[in-house]
């Protein structure tokens, strides 16, 4: 990795059709890594090893949000864990990470140069300390049914087909039509359907720690909706759908005109100067923008074929997926997450020729951040520059 040989620091990130991988570099050496198909993996070795129960370890996780303190050190502070025990199991979920980056042959990479002197040298790590080792295979993107079998019948052919579905319903506009297992009233929350495929959007998916809904259109005003299960690799899952989403429905296209740069806010607030230094690196990205609970645009930039008021429009629309209520209480998986904090909620919608990522930025002002990729994008690198965008808003004053 050229990165380390040049001692740089930053985030690398890559995105593949089937994961998701960020890489934090201090000085050359790695001091965080993550990837989509083993995010808590940290979380769980550490709570297995140094005998954290879950409510303690939720009770670390939002004290150091609040007060942006490192997370290792602060469980040797405080007692909770041994400096050997909190590397090793940094160690455990780099070298999961690392192994997924070696074994990806197509992707898109970028890296996002930063000064990080916040990490403790004691617990970051030289590329040979963690790289090889066993680890968890990908998997493999799932058997398509077939384009003309049409929604008749597709709902029990994508259930039996794509790996991590636990339902699937069609719908006829607001009707359903066709579920799998069968059920008499939807389980889909109709304010989403109305916020996304029923509202000009041709795909959307939803993800929160108890639930995650992934939805296409088949043929206006036919959809269809499925349920992705507790302990699904989200990525890989989502990647399935869209391809058959793109072999069975339609796609919108963008309407034609010139490319517009806009902007919201005082230029050099820390919000927009944060968004503006992002997406002169996300070169991807065609722009991103905060709002308030009330709707109201607070900060962002862009330049895209669609205008500012356009831009703000599509997400005033969207946002109401992430308030909704998705299921009832989940398992003991979904339990455990939501215990240890990872309580964001995340979405995607495809827009006539922009992909439109949304998440929860501040759950407590009711604050939003939105993120508009160019539609010729894989979808796993919105999803990865969302991430990496919320975490750096998350440190900047509003």
């Amino acid at each position: 990795m050229a990165h380390v040989r040049d001692e740089a620091s930053g985030e690398l990130v890559c995105a593949s059709s089937r994961v998701e991988i960020h890489v934090y570099l201090q000085r050359g050496r790695i001091a965080w890594a993550t990837d989509s198909t083993h995010p808590f993996a940290f979380a769980a070795h550490l709570q297995k090893h140094a005998g954290i129960d879950p409510d303690t370890f939720r009770q670390v996780v939002e004290e150091c949000r609040r007060g942006r303190m490192p997370l290792g050190e602060t469980l040797v502070e405080w007692g909770l864990a041994g400096w050997e025990t909190v590397r090793t199991s940094l160690a455990h979920q780099i070298s999961l990470a690392i192994a997924l980056l070696a074994g990806l042959e197509t992707s898109q990479v970028i890296f996002l140069a930063r000064v990080y002197e916040t990490f403790d040298a004691r617990l970051t790590f030289d590329l040979r300390d963690v790289a090889g080792g066993e680890v968890a295979s990908v998997p493999a993107p799932a058997a398509r049914p077939q384009p003309d079998a049409g929604p008749s019948g597709l709902a029990r052919q994508l259930r039996g087909s794509v790996e991590g579905l636990s339902w699937v319903e069609a719908f006829d506009g607001e009707r359903l039509a066709e579920s799998d297992p069968p059920i008499a009233v939807p389980r889909v929350p109709l304010e989403v359907a109305r916020a996304t495929l029923l509202d000009g959007a041709d795909f959307a998916a939803i993800r929160s720690v108890r639930t995650s809904l992934v939805g296409f259109a088949v043929a206006p005003p036919r959809s269809i909706w499925c349920h992705v299960a507790a302990g699904s690799t989200f990525g890989a899952v989502v990647s399935s759908l869209w391809a058959i989403a793109e072999a069975t429905g339609r796609r919108s296209p963008a309407e034609p005109c010139g490319r517009t740069s806009w902007s919201v806010g005082p230029a050099d607030a820390p919000r927009a100067a944060a968004i503006h230094a992002f997406a002169q690196r996300a070169t991807e990205m065609a722009g991103a923008l905060v709002l308030s609970r009330d709707g109201e645009p607070i900060a962002g930039s862009g330049a895209t074929t669609a205008s500012r008021d356009a831009c703000v429009d599509v997400a005033r629309r969207r946002v109401r997926c992430l308030q909704v209520d998705l299921g009832a209480p989940g398992d003991e998986v979904e339990r455990s997450l939501d215990a240890i904090g990872f309580s964001m909620r995340t979405m995607v919608s495809g827009e006539p020729g922009l992909w439109c990522f949304g998440a929860e930025l501040d759950p407590r002002r009711g604050e939003t951040l939105w993120m508009l990729l160019e539609r010729h994008c894989l979808q796993g690198l919105g999803w990865a520059y969302l991430a990496a965008l919320t975490r750096t808003l998350r440190k900047v004053q509003p």
